[in-house]
Formats: structure tokens, C-alpha cells, sequence
């Protein structure tokens, strides 16, 4: 009688685990946040080397040269010359192909919407002799570099992730991981090769 109890009781125990791993396969999109954020933390560095800032400057931007690249006017009248820090654009000389060039005027267009004529909060990484450097760029206070990634115009650079705070790698990843699902910009031609 026991034997036949404890059997039942088994049965009933595989039965309900059985259930619950069916519910679970069957409503497994529930899970998908939790997929990707594994999928991203594998990519997170958690050694951080924050990368100096070593000033700051707000000013105009009066012209936007590359996809990357723009000249920004000061209050006292001094033009400057900056490039996005930390993301990879597409740049003129690579560009093998009409699409290629098409891209890369998509790139430098969507820059100027987002900074031509505005004014621009730019923490600078690094300078050079020439009035010009390199730097975090924020408009109204949001991240231009995050906007490139999430348009699809640029790329993360793996070595400035690195630099970045826990918080704002995942915001980075994420971003760029959605850009290339969507297949935005420079990762349209993912969806080409797909369908090769």
C-alpha cells in the first residue's frame, strides 16, 4: 500500500514538473529580458579604466564636417574642432560601393540633425595642437554618442566601453544590440547577408 502511495506521489511530482515545463516553454517571451540581459553582461566589463576627462566646453555647433566630426563656436567666438569619442563610424575612404557612400552620407546627415545649430556640452578626453580634440558630446543632456549607436550610424568602440561605468555599458550594449535586430544603418547589410 505504501509502495502503491509513494508511486502515485511520484507520479503526481513528475506529472506537475512536466506541466510547469510546458507553461513555462509556452509563455518562454516572458523571459526574453532576462536572455538578453545575460546575453549583454557577457560582453560588460566589469575591470573598469574610467578615461579621464580633462575639461569641458559648451558652444554652437556651427558645421559638421564627417559622420563623426564637427566645428563648434564658443562664447568668445573661437571655433574648435571635435570628433565623437568611443564610437565607429563609417568613414568616406572605405566606401567600395554606392550603398557604402550612401551610408556614409546617411551617417554625416544624421549627425547634423541631431547637432547642426544647437549648443553642445562636450567633455573632452583628449586634444591636439590645432584647436580640436576628442569628446563626449550631449545635447539638451543626452548622450549624442548613445543616439549615433541607436540610430545605426556608429558602433561602440570595445576599448571606450571599457571606460564606462557598469549603468551606461548595459545602456550602450542594449542599445547597439537593438540598432542590429532592427537592422538600422550600418547594419542593414546584416540583413542582406541573412537572406543570401
Amino acid at each position: 500500500m505504501f509502495y502503491t502511495i509513494r508511486k502515485a506521489i511520484l507520479c503526481a511530482i513528475w506529472g506537475l514538473l512536466l506541466l510547469g515545463g510546458w507553461r513555462l516553454y509556452a509563455n518562454r517571451e516572458v523571459f526574453r529580458p532576462l536572455v538578453d540581459l545575460v546575453r549583454v553582461s557577457r560582453e560588460m566589463t566589469f575591470a573598469q579604466t574610467p578615461q579621464p576627462i580633462i575639461g569641458q566646453m559648451t558652444g554652437q555647433v556651427i558645421q559638421v564636417t564627417a559622420a563623426d566630426t564637427f566645428r563648434v563656436r564658443n562664447a568668445a567666438g573661437t571655433v574648435y574642432h571635435f570628433r565623437v569619442d568611443g564610437v565607429d563610424v563609417p568613414q568616406p575612404g572605405d566606401a567600395q560601393t554606392r550603398d557604402q557612400a550612401r551610408l556614409w552620407t546617411h551617417c554625416r546627415t544624421n549627425l547634423s540633425s541631431l547637432i547642426l545649430s544647437n549648443q553642445v556640452r562636450i567633455d573632452i578626453t583628449s586634444t591636439n595642437l590645432n584647436r580640436g580634440g576628442w569628446g563626449v558630446v550631449y545635447v539638451n543632456g543626452t548622450n549624442l554618442n548613445l543616439k549615433l549607436v541607436e540610430a545605426g550610424t556608429a558602433q561602440i568602440n570595445p576599448n571606450y566601453l571599457k571606460s564606462l561605468p557598469l549603468k551606461e555599458q548595459y545602456a550602450f550594449l542594449v542599445t547597439q544590440k537593438k540598432a542590429r535586430e532592427l537592422h538600422r544603418g550600418i547594419w542593414k547589410s546584416t540583413r542582406q547577408t541573412q537572406r543570401d
